[in-house]
């Protein structure tokens, strides 16, 4: 059975994601062997700075959507750019494995622990909690909503080939295509779409308007904010600048997958 992991990039005038994947595929390729294909609207960009860390490159049109975000550098500085984030939902369509895990490319690959999600028996596994870097800060978002249903990140997360995430994902684009209608419905104020809140209302859907069974991938996702800064990164060991009530704490991880929001800090310590 054909294993593998799918890679979204679609770049803004500041954030190259297509670089940041191909440094994400140079992770996966050196910690978990594995094939990696890259979903993306730019494929003569991609080929000319891809060597053999991609071993697929899948031409899409860039999404369409009207997303902007505020991507932060630290506590100083900050941008509104565009957000295309709106690929995931074709993710059942596009991948060519008949397991695949698909990952944000500003996930840093440390160790080899998504293996184990081939292993699970398992036909879907997706986070439905991070974990903070800085312990005592309380930042995750554990609901869409203070009284809403539970949130499942999409940062990362692996599926099989079946019927059932077939029609998952056929769920996930409808709720895309009809996001007002949906976010309205479950209540959510932020207008710009997420695939964190299609995939936590599909899900819910899915499981008839009931709580699912933990359906983690093994092991913490951890996580930085855009606040926090990562200044240095060597072999598995990150050393960062963490936030919180606008002081700056340095701290080290090593060994450890993490999801680092300031893309930014990650371009400067990658050359990406």
């Amino acid at each position: 059975m054909s294993k593998g992991i799918l890679l979204f990039a679609h770049n803004n005038s500041d954030i190259d994601y297509i670089k940041q994947a191909v440094f994400c595929a140079s992770r996966i390729k050196q910690f978990l062997g594995l094939q990696v294909s890259l979903v993306t609207s730019s494929v003569d960009y991609a080929k000319s700075i891809i060597k053999d860390e991609i071993d697929n490159i899948i031409e899409v049109e860039i999404p369409k959507s009207n997303n902007n975000k505020t991507f932060r550098d630290g506590l100083y500085a900050q941008k509104k750019l565009p957000w295309n984030n709106a690929g995931r939902a074709m993710c059942y369509d596009l991948s060519p494995y008949e397991q695949t895990i698909v990952i944000d490319t500003d996930f840093i690959i440390n160790s080899s622990n998504l293996l184990k999600c081939f292993d699970s028996g398992k036909n879907l596994l997706i986070n439905k909690d991070w974990v903070d870097v800085k312990h005592n800060r309380v930042t995750s978002m554990k609901r869409i909503t203070d009284t809403g249903v539970a949130m499942y990140w999409a940062t990362v997360f692996y599926f099989t080939k079946s019927t059932q995430n077939k029609i998952l994902f056929d769920l996930i684009l409808h709720i895309q295509e009809n996001y007002d209608f949906y976010r309205l419905k479950y209540k959510i104020v932020e207008t710009k779409f997420r695939n964190d809140y299609a995939f936590s209302i599909a899900l819910h859907i899915l499981n008839g308007f009931s709580p699912l069974e933990d359906i983690s991938i093994p092991g913490n996702l951890w996580q930085t904010l855009d606040k926090d800064i990562l200044i240095d990164m060597k072999d598995t060991g990150l050393l960062f600048l963490l936030e919180k009530d606008s002081e700056y704490y340095p701290a080290r991880i090593k060994d450890t997958d993490v999801h680092i929001m300031n893309k930014y800090s990650l371009g400067r310590c990658t050359n990406v």
